[in-house]
């Protein structure tokens, strides 16, 4: 317990194992809308480490059960849920927590109400600025429509792609976020999806499009990494590697298969609709700089 907050309670969890068991019925209640913290933890349970630095698994409960759920992992942005209704206090107990405990957020992302919340409170508490990131749309797919495909086929990456896989990879970080997500750990996670047999090429015969499955969850996962070279793109090949692969995670027994989608690029979010996939959720960004460093 904190002082000045006598009904709630700010827990940070060292093992992802115990995080998950507070945090699990709220999870499968919504798996798609909280698959993103899902499949995260379930990544961390079996490796701490996946990310890079130790991660933060953090809960505030009240009388009323579990108020507020706050996930990173550095040097990654903050993820934060609200399960019950929206409560200020423990917005701000959380913000309170995360700076008395030394902790780092170069943003947060989650609904935007409480998005919005915490912008206010770690503004004033950390003393830092802020400005409007990304806006994404969360999507959900359980059955694959028919759409024109083009020339090619679906071919799962081998070791032998790492070099061209990595550039891809960076490439999509730097056409999804700019410089505002870092990409010096890209590397790893493109050789571990290989690794994994996750990451798939749209081939025509040579590889043209690229997109992989991550963070599965207990009935779900995720489809990531969707890039096309600009000089091949309009030609169907990012919906043809997600149309074939959503097919595949759907036939390999999982009941769902979620994405995300920027929300100013209107030709992804239609083309993904044309697919099957509906909107779960509207998700919001924000990033943080030190107000010293930004005055300057």
């Amino acid at each position: 317990m904190f002082s000045g907050y006598s009904t709630m309670k700010y827990t940070e969890y060292k093992n992802p194992d115990k995080f998950l068991a507070v945090c699990r019925p709220v999870f499968m209640e919504k798996e798609p809308l909280y698959g993103l913290m899902l499949g995260i933890t379930l990544r961390l349970i079996k490796h701490t480490h996946y990310y890079g630095g130790q991660p933060l698994l953090a809960t505030i409960e009240s009388e009323t059960g579990l108020d507020l759920i706050a996930l990173m992992t550095p040097p990654y942005k903050l993820q934060v849920a609200s399960p019950n209704d929206y409560s200020l206090e423990a917005i701000r107990l959380l913000a309170s927590s995360l700076h008395e405990n030394g902790w780092h957020v170069p943003a947060v992302m989650g609904e935007r109400k409480v998005v919005k919340a915490f912008e206010a409170n770690w503004n004033e508490i950390a003393g830092t600025r802020s400005h409007t990131g990304m806006r994404q749309r969360l999507y959900e797919l359980r059955t694959v429509l028919p759409i024109k495909i083009p020339g090619g086929s679906l071919r799962k990456a081998q070791i032998d792609d790492l070099e061209l896989s990595r550039r891809w990879g960076k490439s999509f970080y730097r056409d999804c976020f700019g410089d505002s997500e870092p990409v010096a750990n890209i590397d790893n996670l493109v050789k571990n999806t290989i690794e994994e047999g996750n990451l798939f090429f749209w081939v025509n015969p040579e590889p043209v499009s690229m997109a992989a499955l991550t963070r599965p969850t207990i009935h779900g996962v995720s489809i990531s990494y969707v890039y096309t070279p600009p000089h091949l793109r309009g030609n169907g090949y990012a919906s043809a590697v997600v149309a074939c692969l959503s097919r595949h995670a759907l036939e390999s027994g999982k009941k769902f298969c979620t994405l995300f989608t920027d929300l100013s690029n209107p030709t992804s979010n239609s083309i993904y609709q044309k697919i099957g996939y509906d909107p779960v959720a509207d998700i919001m960004e924000i990033q943080f700089t030190d107000a010293k460093s930004s005055a300057l």
